[in-house]
């Protein structure tokens, strides 16, 4: 069974009464979400996208004793058949090993 804190109404307040909710019952956290290959690719750190888009989420559901993974979608969300829609804005490809090398592999830790 899984729960989601992305609520009806996708607003600040309705996200943080989510993970409320189903931290009472759950043990770890799950984002799952598209790679930011534009800003992998750019030369951008995993370290410094996630300081600079997840570090709040991340502090909050560390702060509620969850251990957290992510879930990296590599295709596009609406059509598993194409490329990551960032990677087709490149003109690039998941198949190149420069690509693959930018993958950043697990980024949460359970620490």
């Amino acid at each position: 069974m899984g729960f989601s804190s992305i609520p009806p109404r996708l607003t600040t307040a309705a996200v943080i009464e989510g993970i409320d909710r189903w931290s009472e019952r759950a043990e770890i956290a799950a984002i799952h979400e598209e790679l930011p290959w534009t800003d992998l690719l750019g030369g951008m750190s995993p370290d410094d996208i996630l300081d600079r888009d997840k570090v709040q989420l991340v502090n909050y559901m560390r702060g509620k004793g969850l251990q957290l993974y992510f879930m990296a979608d590599l295709t596009d969300g609406l059509s598993r058949g194409e490329e990551a829609p960032q990677l087709r804005a490149l003109g690039r490809s998941i198949t190149e090993p420069a690509v693959q090398q930018n993958n950043p592999g697990t980024w949460f830790t359970a620490d």
